[in-house]
């Protein structure tokens, strides 16, 4: 039987290391993984948050330009003047009293219906599908205010009857449409963006980045059309988050994500220097296992090939820390005393005499040929 007492420590450090080495990065990956779906998750739930928050905000205050646009129409439409100069038909006079307080207030546009036809028109056109069912609400004695997205912009609308003598005697529509730079001055000061689409198609943005203007032209965004835009904005480090309005068009808030994106690739820098970390930590654990297990082992197998050889007074020390390896030294310890014992026994009955127990013929000689 032929020993090779180098071989066998040497597979098991490897068949030690191995197992170890392989769950630890196993387990790392794992946990990576894990790691990284629950960080994405959180930056899409904190985006998602932020996007809503300013999205909210910017209801507010649309809802507060809408309560500004019912009192000035309200105020407006009460006077005796204005609703006998729409029962007259007298455009001269509609325009010289509306116009003046137009360019005072700022406002975008100011409508006059008589007997559901438009009779003044001043700074917009009638002919947005939204403004109908305002201004039939206003012809039969309600005020009604809205928001929605046209091919300008955003508009904030209010019509509200125009009363006379003899009742309702006209609707009076005032409204504001934001575009882009308009878009600005609800938005919070912050690097948040905000995109209009109207039918689906892109109508303006605050955003002036080229790039995702050209992305947002070229999507045809709907509801399910979001997640797929928003797999479009990563590479230009943006998140989408819409808010729908009455009409079925949306108002999106682009979230910027670079600094979160920055935040995740230190997160990962860090994981994977504590995976590494780890690693060489547990490669060293196994390593000084290995010696622990395979060091002993050697001896053993060193002794045993003595005691094969016939030197049966060899001896195998217990310095491990491992009970199973002294209990087998001292297995092999037991064995060499035995052989050694059976050896001097049977020594002795080789050149003694069974009977008397002298040195017999065999001794004698093996006595003469030694001298």
């Amino acid at each position: 039987m032929q020993w090779n007492a180098r071989l066998r420590p040497r597979r098991l450090r490897t068949r030690l290391l191995v197992p170890i080495i392989f769950l630890v990065l196993v387990g790392s990956a794992s946990m990576s993984i894990i790691e990284e779906v629950a960080a994405r998750r959180q930056t899409e739930v904190l985006v998602n948050q932020r996007g809503s928050t300013v999205l909210e905000g910017i209801a507010k205050r649309l809802y507060d330009r809408q309560r500004a646009k019912i009192s000035f129409a309200q105020l407006l439409a009460d006077q005796n003047s204005l609703s006998t100069v729409v029962e007259q038909e007298n455009l001269v006079g509609l325009a010289q009293k509306l116009v003046p307080l137009k360019t005072k207030l700022g406002i975008g546009f100011i409508n006059v219906y008589r007997d559901g036809q438009e009779l003044l028109n001043l700074g917009t056109t009638s002919k947005e599908k939204f403004l109908t069912p305002v201004v039939n609400a206003a012809l039969s004695g309600l005020t009604k205010s809205s928001v929605a997205v046209s091919s300008k912009g955003l508009t904030v609308f209010t019509a509200t009857p125009i009363k006379g003598s003899q009742g309702i005697v006209g609707a009076l529509l005032v409204g504001t449409t934001l575009d882009g730079e308009a878009l600005k001055s609800i938005k919070e000061r912050d690097a948040i963006e905000l995109a209009l689409f109207y039918n689906g198609s892109l109508v303006t943005t605050t955003t002036h980045k080229i790039n995702v203007v050209e992305l947002l032209h070229k999507s045809k965004f709907t509801l399910s059309e979001l997640q797929q835009l928003n797999k479009s904005l990563v590479r230009f480090h943006f998140y989408a988050t819409a808010k729908f309005l009455e009409n079925g068009d949306s108002l999106l808030a682009l979230v910027p994500t670079q600094d979160l994106f920055l935040a995740s690739k230190q997160r990962e820098v860090f994981r994977y220097t504590g995976t590494l970390g780890l690693v060489v930590a547990v490669l060293l654990i196994g390593l000084l296992l290995a010696q622990d297990i395979a060091n002993p082992l050697e001896t053993m197998v060193t002794a045993t090939r003595d005691i094969l050889r016939g030197n049966y007074k060899q001896r195998v020390a217990n310095t491990s820390h491992i009970q199973e390896l002294n209990d087998l030294a001292d297995a092999i310890n037991y064995l060499a005393q035995q052989l050694e014992e059976q050896l001097a026994k049977l020594t002795h009955q080789a050149f003694h005499d069974s009977l008397t127990n002298l040195p017999n013929r065999a001794f004698l000689k093996n006595v003469c040929t030694k001298h």
